[in-house]
């Protein structure tokens, strides 16, 4: 089955000022992205920072592994200079080409603040309809929560305190999907990037999986397809009365 080609695809991504990173882009071909390096360079932590979650906003799923190792608080100290407080942003940018050939482009993003005197992290998230736009200051500090919101205000983007809100507007934005939907969807992308997935595969678990994120057949759909299949029942077994006749008559 060819891929739709008017659909959104991952084209960059990056991080800036988050975990050991000051800032970093990773680009894409075709929505792909390969991380190459030895084992503990942090190939699968950066995707943990990345995808799902700029997708979701859903920190507490972050981790794939279920350890402590990319929990917000950690990677916001983890790699940090002095005391203090500290932002970052993570970021994800997709594109497609309409029916027209007009290019779409809309970046996702999630931003950080780390304080290291109440011990937390919190976040706001942001979509723009553009290219990722720049996240910091002049002198190239991460932007603040309010000069974020006002940045995203005035590309005609939409900003977030809370990941539920911020789901359900990407998930119909990207997807034009309902928030139900979308949940499954990211149910079966969380759980198939687990490590070591392939080791104790269920195959009934699998299925179970794929019938939860699939989007239900439209019944209109079934039902005329349904209609398709009587029709062309009907007309085989009028063939086969008329063949049976046209044998009858030669017969006499």
């Amino acid at each position: 089955m060819s891929r739709d080609p008017h659909r959104f695809r991952l084209t960059r991504a990056g991080v800036l000022n988050v975990w050991q990173y000051d800032e970093q882009v990773f680009d894409f071909a075709d929505g792909r992205l390969l991380l190459r390096g030895t084992n503990g360079a942090g190939k699968s932590k950066t995707l943990e920072m990345l995808l799902p979650f700029v997708l979701d906003g859903d920190k507490a799923r972050m981790t794939a592994t279920g350890r402590q190792g990319s929990q917000l608080l950690w990677l916001m100290t983890d790699g940090a200079t002095g005391g203090g407080t500290r932002t970052g942003y993570l970021w994800v940018e997709l594109a497609r080409t309409d029916a027209a050939g007009e290019r779409h482009v809309v970046t996702c993003g999630v931003g950080i603040r780390h304080s290291t005197s109440a011990r937390q992290a919190t976040t706001w998230q942001f979509t723009v309809p553009t290219g990722v736009p720049d996240l910091a200051e002049t002198d190239g500090t991460p932007l603040s929560a309010p000069r974020c919101r006002e940045l995203v205000a005035g590309l005609g983007g939409h900003s977030f305190d809370a990941p539920r809100a911020y789901k359900e507007h990407v998930g119909q934005l990207l997807f034009g999907l309902p928030a139900h939907a979308y949940d499954d969807l990211l149910r079966l992308l969380y759980w198939l990037r687990q490590p070591q997935i392939g080791e104790d595969l269920d195959p009934a678990r699998l299925v179970e999986m794929l019938d939860e994120a699939l989007p239900a057949l439209d019944q209109d759909a079934v039902r005329q397809v349904g209609e398709a299949f009587d029709e062309l029942a009907e007309h085989g077994a009028r063939l086969e009365r008329l063949a049976a006749g046209a044998e009858a008559v030669a017969v006499f």
